[in-house]
């Protein structure tokens, strides 16, 4: 071989050795602004986000001598950006069949208004559809509020009127048991029939895990493109209000994780499995990472109901019915199971405990339990309303995190008929469990706004002692959501080496007027470096 193509074979040898190298990851700088890291560093002017991270936080000057000379660069015009918005509490897939709504002017109507309406319905309605209607406390305990009624106004016709609590309750007619095949002969696990809980044979009201069944049942009635659609008005939501974590409880977790990729979500959704038969039984797995965006597992299960239908489990007799207390939808060995099975199962544990006696449940539970670790294993309360002063120690102890939802908050006329003037000065705790070290996160649960939400959380008229800061109610909409689902490594608030989920605000909803707060949307929301809102495009 002549020496010049020996040559050129060992340099084209050595060239096939190097590797090229990768390209650079892109940069955007966005400067100018006032950045609520949510860490001890407090405000910068400017950050840097370098692929799916940041990569520098700091003052305009300190952040541009680390970007590079391609990097896109956003003048924040002084506007106010937030660590992305991580909603700890809502349902996604509760689907609603094609049917005929009921419309009243408030969430509490009479009974003689829901009837009348009912009425109404049954002129036009076709009877291939439901008639669906949603009330409140007043038309649900009123004596002619009962399936007989209904059967009487609509004989023929499937009627439903259900309370607004996500809901808890609902009173069905002889054609809506006979439409959707409801079972009635016993109530099923951890569901009741009655306004009461207490009626031993079926009388069409059904409460808890009867309902939710029930629930579970229509929304598999709908069809993908519909739950599609229904799923995709949320997600376009969620990026315009500058939310980029949903925890999302979930009837039916493959089915919502293969919508949300056939949807490519633009924001990260946690499904989290809320069986609604079996529950005893289930053994969920740990949470699996589907994709950049999208996991799910874990459990959640609900120990009682709401005050809308007297069934919060409660300690002492609800003031305005003497002979009710709420009802425990498990028994305390059945939540010692649960516990275990969390243990020794490595999932997290999310339950709904409103009542002081459901939260009296838990930590009860736990006591007997003794196994050390409880406080890294961070089982939730979500909502936590009778974390009441006597409990709030021994929540604290476990490392039990609270999930409030702030919407929740504005029923006092209710919790005063409910519990009494004693026992509504305590329900529905808030600024006193972060002083005593609870850790509290906030979900939706109700209006999806987190805007809204930090009104009422901030504000909190007839308590005005609990109310949050808002840097607190910010900390627990970011961070401490991000805590409750052991994400705080990664998200939550604004730092070097965390992902770039982020919201620019149209307006500093630190300063702004109260009343002025729902208004705030997102210029601009960021997932993981990706811009997936931009209201000036």
């Amino acid at each position: 071989m002549r020496p010049a193509i020996a040559l050129a074979v060992l340099l084209l040898a050595a060239g096939c050795g190097r590797q090229s190298p990768a390209p650079a990851e892109p940069e955007t700088v966005l400067f100018n602004g006032q950045i609520f890291t949510g860490s001890p560093a407090g405000f910068a002017q400017a950050l840097l986000v370098r692929g799916t991270q940041i990569a520098a936080v700091g003052s305009t000057q300190e952040v541009e001598t680390k970007a590079g000379p391609g990097a896109h660069r956003i003048d924040l015009m002084g506007r106010l950006v937030v660590p992305g918005i991580n909603d700890a509490h809502l349902h996604v897939d509760v689907f609603m069949p094609e049917h005929t709504a009921l419309k009243f002017e408030n969430m509490d109507p009479p009974c003689a208004t829901a009837l009348a309406r009912v009425k109404d319905a049954v002129r036009t309605a076709p009877k291939e559809k439901p008639i669906i209607g949603a009330i409140g406390q007043t038309a649900f305990f009123e004596r002619d509020c009962t399936a007989q009624t209904l059967d009487s106004l609509a004989p023929e016709h499937a009627v439903v009127l259900h309370t607004w609590t996500g809901p808890h309750a609902a009173i069905l007619n002889r054609s809506a048991v006979k439409m959707f095949s409801v079972p009635t002969s016993t109530p099923p696990e951890g569901g009741f029939y009655g306004k009461d809980q207490h009626s031993a044979k079926w009388d069409g009201v059904i409460q808890e895990y009867a309902v939710f069944q029930f629930w579970a049942g229509l929304s598999k009635l709908v069809s993908d493109d519909q739950a599609r659609q229904s799923l995709k008005t949320i997600l376009d939501d969620a990026v315009r209000l500058g939310i980029t974590s949903l925890q999302a409880m979930t009837f039916d977790p493959e089915r919502l994780v293969r919508l949300l990729q056939e949807l490519d979500t633009p924001v990260r959704v946690r499904a989290m499995f809320f069986p609604v038969t079996g529950v005893v039984q289930a053994k969920p797995h740990p949470r699996k990472q589907v994709s950049d965006r999208i996991a799910y597992g874990d459990l959640k299960v609900v120990l009682d109901g709401t005050p809308i239908e007297r069934s919060a489990a409660m300690r002492a007799s609800h003031s305005d019915a003497a002979n009710s207390r709420g009802e425990l939808n498990f028994t305390p060995e059945q939540i010692r199971g649960f516990l275990r099975g969390s243990r020794d199962g490595g999932y997290q544990l999310m339950l709904h405990a409103v009542g002081d006696r459901a939260v009296e449940a838990v930590v009860e539970a736990l006591e007997a339990d003794g196994s050390p670790g409880w406080p890294d294993r961070r089982v939730r309360l979500e909502h936590g309303d009778g974390v009441f002063p006597d409990l709030g120690p021994r929540v604290q102890r476990f490392g039990l995190s609270v999930v409030q939802n702030p919407s929740h908050l504005m029923l006092p006329d209710l919790i005063l008929k409910r519990y009494g003037a004693e026992r509504a000065k305590i329900d529905l705790p808030l600024r006193s469990l972060l002083t005593i070290g609870v850790p509290l996160a906030l979900g939706s649960d109700g209006p999806l706004n987190p805007f809204l939400n930090l009104m009422f959380a901030t504000t909190y008229p007839w308590k005005p002692a609990e109310a949050l800061t808002r840097e607190q109610a910010l900390a627990a909409y970011t961070q401490g959501s991000a805590y409750a689902e052991f994400a705080e490594p990664e998200k939550g608030t604004l730092e070097p080496g965390k992902l770039a989920d982020l919201a620019v605000l149209s307006q500093n909803i630190l300063e702004v007027p109260a009343e002025a707060l729902p208004a705030t949307e997102a210029v601009l929301t960021m997932v993981g470096g990706k811009i997936v809102r931009d209201s000036a495009r």
